[in-house]
C-alpha cells in the first residue's frame, strides 16, 4: 500500500519495497518531431533492435525511455484516458534493464492519475525500488498536475539526487539521479528530459541544460551513466560537448553505421535519445527495442564495469566544432590505461588519439580510427609513471602532415 507525505511541494510515497520521492520545478510536455535536416536517415536506416538476453556478473544494463505519459504511438494524446500503462509497463519489462530512466511520468494529473504509483507497484516484482522527481506542474487542457523523470533499479538506491537545470524563457528542468551499488561497484545513473522545440528560444533553453548537466557531472571519473530524451539530434551543435568533457556516447562506440533512432516510435527519423557513459566504463552492447506503447522508443544499454579505482581521465573532440570524432583516455590505480579513439565523420579524414608525457612528449598509447568504420576503436596500455599525462587528437590522411589536433591535460 502507497503512503503519502507532503512537504512543502514535495511528495514522499513509500511502498513496502518502494520509495517515491517528489519534488522539483521543471516540466515534461510531449515534444513535436524534430524538423527533418539533410542527413536525417530514411526509415529503413531505423530499424529497431531488441537487446540480448541481459549478461551477468560485472555488466550492467541501463535503458532510458520516453514513456508519453502512457499513451500508445498510435493514440490520440489530446483524448483523455487514452493512456495505456499496463502496456508501458509491459515494455518495461522486455527491456529488462537494472535501472531504467523514464520521462513524461504524470502525477497528480487530470488525465492520467498518479503514474509514478501505479509504475512503481505494476513493477514492484521487478524494480522494488523506485523514486521520481516532479518536472513541471503542466496546466495545458486536460493535462493539469505535475510531470517529471523517474528511475526503477533492481539494486537498493543508496543515494539520491535532484539537480536543477536553468530556468528558460520555457520552464525549468532537472537531473534526477541515484547511486547503486553493483557487486560492490558504486554506480551513478542519470536521467533527464531537456527542452524541445528549434526556434532560439528552444535552442538557447536545450543547449543552456546541456551545458548545466556537464558542469554538475564534470568528467566522471567513477562511473557514471547518464540518459535522457535530450531533444537533439547526433549533428545538432550540443552533442559533442558531451565527447569534449569525457563522456562516451553509447550509442555510437558500437553502431555509428547505424542510425539508432528513436522518435517518433512507428516510422523512427531521429535519434533524441541517449546513454553517456563515463569512460571508465566498457559499452559491452547497446540497442534500440521497436516497441509501440510511447511515442519514443527506449535505448537500452549494457556496460562492462572496471573492477578497479579510476585514476585520472580526459576527452577530446576532432575537426570543426568537434564533429569529426574524439578520444579519450583513462588511467587507472593499478598504472594502466584505456584509451577510446571514434571518427564521427566521413571527412576524408581518420583521426587519431595519442597518450603522452608533456613534459618529455614521450608517447606512451596510441590509436588511430580510420575513417567511420562500424565502432569506435579501443586499446589498453601502462603508464609509464608520468606525474602528468595529456591527451592529444589529431586528424590524419596519408601524405599530409596531421591537422587541427588538440590537447587536454589528465585531471
Amino acid at each position: 500500500m502507497l503512503h503519502r507525505k507532503r512537504a512543502g511541494r514535495h511528495l514522499v510515497a513509500a511502498l513496502a519495497t518502494a520509495a517515491l520521492l517528489a519534488g522539483g520545478s521543471v516540466t515534461a510536455h510531449s515534444q513535436p518531431a524534430p524538423e527533418a535536416a539533410p542527413e536525417a536517415p530514411g526509415v529503413d536506416d531505423c530499424d529497431g533492435k531488441d537487446p540480448a538476453p541481459a549478461a551477468a556478473g560485472d555488466t550492467l544494463r541501463v535503458s532510458t525511455y520516453n514513456i508519453h505519459f502512457g499513451i500508445p504511438v498510435d493514440a490520440d494524446d489530446a483524448v483523455p484516458g487514452t493512456d495505456d500503462l499496463d502496456g508501458t509497463a509491459a515494455a518495461i519489462r522486455a527491456q529488462n534493464a537494472d535501472v531504467i530512466g523514464l520521462q513524461e511520468v504524470h502525477h497528480k494529473d487530470a488525465w492520467h492519475g498518479d503514474q509514478p504509483t501505479v509504475l512503481a507497484e505494476n513493477l514492484k516484482d521487478l524494480y522494488p525500488y523506485a523514486t521520481y522527481r516532479t518536472n513541471s506542474e503542466n496546466n495545458t487542457g486536460g493535462h493539469t498536475g505535475e510531470a517529471g523523470n523517474m528511475l526503477l533499479s533492481k539494486f537498493p538506491i543508496e543515494q539520491e539526487k535532484h539537480i536543477p537545470l536553468p530556468e528558460g524563457e520555457h520552464v525549468r528542468r532537472g537531473l534526477h539521479g541515484v547511486q547503486v551499488d553493483v557487486g560492490g561497484t558504486k554506480v551513478w545513473v542519470y536521467t533527464t528530459h531537456y527542452s524541445a522545440g528549434y526556434d532560439e528560444p528552444g535552442l538557447a533553453q536545450r543547449e543552456g541544460e546541456a551545458r548545466a548537466t556537464i558542469e554538475a557531472l564534470g568528467s566522471a571519473k567513477e562511473p557514471v551513466v547518464m540518459t535522457g530524451d535530450f531533444n537533439a539530434r547526433p549533428y545538432d551543435r550540443l552533442i559533442p560537448w558531451f565527447a569534449d568533457a569525457g563522456w562516451v556516447d553509447a550509442w555510437t562506440a558500437l553502431h555509428r553505421g547505424d542510425a539508432g533512432c528513436t522518435f517518433p516510435a512507428d516510422t523512427p527519423i531521429a535519434r533524441i535519445d541517449y546513454a553517456y557513459a563515463s569512460p571508465s566504463l566498457d559499452i559491452a552492447a547497446a540497442a534500440v527495442p521497436q516497441q509501440p506503447d510511447s511515442d519514443h522508443r527506449a535505448l537500452v544499454v549494457d556496460l562492462k564495469l572496471p573492477g578497479k579505482a579510476v585514476g585520472k581521465s580526459a576527452g577530446v573532440v576532432a575537426g570543426a566544432e568537434g564533429q569529426s570524432g574524439n578520444g579519450n583516455l583513462t588511467t587507472f590505480a593499478d598504472g594502466t590505461a584505456k584509451l577510446r579513439v571514434c571518427d564521427t565523420k566521413a571527412d576524408g579524414y581518420a583521426v587519431r588519439a595519442t597518450g603522452y608525457d608533456p613534459a618529455t612528449n614521450a608517447e606512451f598509447i596510441t590509436r588511430t580510427d580510420p575513417q567511420m568504420a562500424d565502432s569506435c576503436y579501443s586499446t589498453t596500455g601502462s603508464v609509464a609513471g608520468p606525474d602528468s599525462v595529456a591527451l592529444r587528437v589529431c586528424l590524419i590522411k596519408s601524405g599530409e602532415p596531421p591537422r587541427d589536433c588538440r590537447t587536454e591535460q589528465l585531471s
